[in-house]
């Protein structure tokens, strides 16, 4: 069995890359994946990671989830939603810098933060490529974003309730049938 090209000249251009630029200029994706940041505290970056893995027919266990999710918690903690938290503060107005000249910088935040966040795609992929490929599984989406919604809620101790809000449900919904939509319009090949 073929594998996906190691990318180990630049990680940061990998086919998970590519995959979570695609599948989040979807309709509905980027709000859906905000929707799921704000209420359920999802790390969009592992669930970009765990569709992936679904679509390329190497679903993630949960065990594999939490180990993904540690292996990135001290990255997002200590650089992602700093330089995050700092960019909606800017975004809120500090006097008594005018909002023209404060609104440069914070488009400066926000590349950061996105540079961050493809970072920590780059780790996430090159965890895919070492781990030994278990017999395919087919690919799906439907349960994927459950189970990260589910680890999600249970790291941040929030109630499982959350799961069941319109915004949650609505935001699943998106996601299901868009990462479902990306099965059929791009060669899966070996992985």
């Amino acid at each position: 069995m073929t594998s996906e090209p190691i990318c180990h000249d630049d990680p940061m251009q990998s086919p998970l890359w590519r995959y979570a630029l695609a599948l989040y200029a979807k309709s509905g994706v980027a709000s859906a994946c905000l929707a799921l940041q704000a209420h359920a505290s999802v790390d969009v970056c592992v669930l970009l990671y765990a569709l992936y893995a679904a679509n390329r027919g190497r679903p993630l266990t949960p065990a594999q989830l939490e180990a993904s999710d540690q292996r990135v918690r001290g990255w997002r903690e200590r650089v992602i939603l700093p330089l995050r938290h700092l960019r909606q503060d800017m975004k809120d107005g500090i006097t008594p810098v005018p909002q023209a000249l404060l609104e440069l910088i914070r488009q400066e935040v926000k590349q950061a933060e996105l540079q961050a966040e493809q970072v920590t795609l780059a780790m996430l992929y090159l965890e895919f490529q070492a781990q030994a490929a278990p017999p395919a599984a087919g690919p799906r989406s439907e349960s994927t974003v459950r189970e990260v919604i589910r680890l999600y809620l249970q790291l941040s101790q929030l109630p499982a309730q959350h799961l069941q809000l319109p915004q949650v449900q609505q935001a699943i919904e998106t996601l299901e049938r868009q990462a479902g939509a990306m099965l059929h319009e791009q060669p899966r090949g070996p992985a």
